[in-house]
């Protein structure tokens, strides 16, 4: 306050002298002039708990992993292989640059956070600690495997095999419960609020920094503190005069920090993550097909949907975007006639980018065209690729044996008496939906293809004539699928 007259005051070695202020004298000076322990409760149970503040910053970018890696993998890793692929080896697969740095800064956040926190999450982490010292990470980083990071099922009913994304689970039940709601709750029991219920909490998918108990220390509260203290005064016996604006203090705290943020719906089945091997595809499509009656497009519609993806790879990147509304759909079952692409950006808020691409699917598909969009672009995947001497479908070499030649010329006579179409798409669902059951059951491929396999089909396009010869087994159909194909191509140029 006042000005050397010698001009020392401009000398910058002698401010190293001056009093250093930040949160830690905030909390000195509040012990040391305010000793009545029931005044200004707020501000004084907001410095006990700063330190843990600072970390909620990270946590969008914690979950903003967890989506990403959720996105890219859920039921398309199996979990063995979840187990070995490190984030480290993610980023060298991935192409774009910003997703490897986007990887690069989101773990070094979560790296942060978990090295600030483990050790109370594992001393007092109550149902969400990791009770086996294997399964206690020391870190969470670039050389962690992925399955660490991904929650495979919930604490109550967790099988010693699934215990990978545990800590995960309990870092951010820490970050919400421990630290944000816990303060959050303890403030509205203080000021008694009253607001819309609406308004007091929010789900975990939809929560930013804004929602939570949380600020930059430098930019934001370091400056809030320096405003409210007055320490460069001298009294009359030459002795430093420090002091803040308690009041003034905890008033702007509550009104920047504190008051209009949220209790976060921690629901441990939001962050849950199913590998391909966690629950059968047929399964799922049976649960669409009693949630959401599902219909055949029209011939029309399909041609249109398949000229508009051009290649593999755009017919792959809708595939994935159907086997994700299908098991989500699955689960909430939404009308059937609802539009996919309302579906997937209106409610289920994917972005843009992740969507049907096809112009015609966008406008003429609804949810109740699901499964037969899907069985249409799947023929067509393996359609293509064929062309390009590849394998249509990535199965077991058991599966691929060709047909004898006796039964060879009596199969096509037997193609040419039914819909070829509805063949295509009979056996792609065989092939894409039932084969991980019959995983573990090798004498499965000595089954008859029509007898068997598809007897229902036989019936329903055959209504008395031959079914296919009994020499035609599961072991075969992959060549089936691919004599079908040529025999369709045949019959359009004709």
């Amino acid at each position: 306050e006042h000005v050397a007259p010698d001009g020392s005051h401009t000398l910058n070695k002698l401010w190293r002298y001056r009093t250093k202020v930040d949160i830690d004298h905030l909390s000195h000076m509040l012990d040391q002039t305010v000793t009545d322990p029931n005044k200004y409760p707020i501000l004084r149970e907001f410095l006990r708990k700063e330190p843990q503040f600072r970390l909620l910053q990270r946590l969008p970018a914690i979950l903003e992993l967890h989506s990403f890696l959720k996105s890219k993998f859920h039921r398309r890793i199996s979990r063995r292989d979840a187990r070995t692929l490190t984030l480290r080896d993610l980023k060298q697969q991935l192409h774009s640059t910003e997703e490897r740095q986007k990887i690069s800064r989101l773990t070094e956040d979560l790296s942060f956070v978990w090295q600030q926190v483990r050790s109370d999450i594992f001393n007092f982490g109550g149902l969400w600690r990791p009770r086996e010292k294997e399964h206690q990470l020391e870190n969470m980083d670039e050389d962690t495997p992925i399955a660490y990071f991904l929650p495979s099922a919930i604490p109550r009913v967790l099988k010693d095999t699934e215990l990978e994304g545990i800590c995960f689970l309990a870092l951010v039940h820490h970050l919400v419960e421990t630290v944000n709601n816990n303060f959050v709750r303890w403030y509205r029991s203080k000021v008694e609020a009253e607001r819309d219920p609406d308004e007091l909490e929010i789900c975990l998918s939809q929560v930013t920094a804004l929602h939570l108990v949380t600020y930059d220390y430098r930019q934001e509260l370091l400056p809030l503190i320096l405003s409210h203290c007055n320490c460069s005064s001298m009294n009359s016996e030459s002795e430093k005069v420090e002091a803040y604006d308690f009041e003034a203090l905890e008033r702007q705290f509550i009104e920047r920090f504190v008051c209009y943020k949220s209790v976060v719906q921690f629901k441990p089945e939001e962050l849950r993550f199913s590998s391909f091997t966690d629950v059968c595809r047929k399964e799922i499509h049976e649960k669409l097909m009693e949630k959401v009656q599902q219909e055949e497009m029209l011939p029309s519609v399909g041609n249109q949907v398949v000229q508009q993806l051009t290649d593999v790879a755009s017919l792959s990147t809708v595939i994935r975007v159907l086997d994700d509304v299908i098991g989500i759909a699955a689960s909430v079952g939404p009308g059937s006639n609802v539009s996919i692409d309302e579906y997937l950006h209106e409610v289920l808020h994917f972005p843009l980018e992740r969507g049907l691409i096809s112009s015609t699917a966008r406008v003429q598909c609804q949810l109740k065209h699901v499964r037969s969009l899907w069985r249409l672009l799947n023929v067509e995947r393996g359609r293509r690729l064929l062309r390009i001497k590849k394998q249509p479908f990535e199965v077991p070499d058991r599966y691929r044996e060709r047909l004898p030649q006796s039964a060879l010329t009596h199969f096509r006579r037997w193609l040419h008496q039914i819909d070829i179409d509805m063949f295509l798409k009979e056996t792609t669902d065989i092939v894409l939906l039932r084969f991980e059951e019959w995983e573990d059951e090798p004498n499965m491929v000595e089954m008859e293809l029509g007898r068997d396999i598809l007897e229902d089909f036989c019936e329903s396009q055959l209504r008395g004539l031959q079914h296919i010869p009994e020499e035609v087994q599961l072991r075969h159909i992959i060549h089936c699928w691919e004599i079908a194909i040529s025999m369709q191509e045949q019959m359009t140029m004709s």
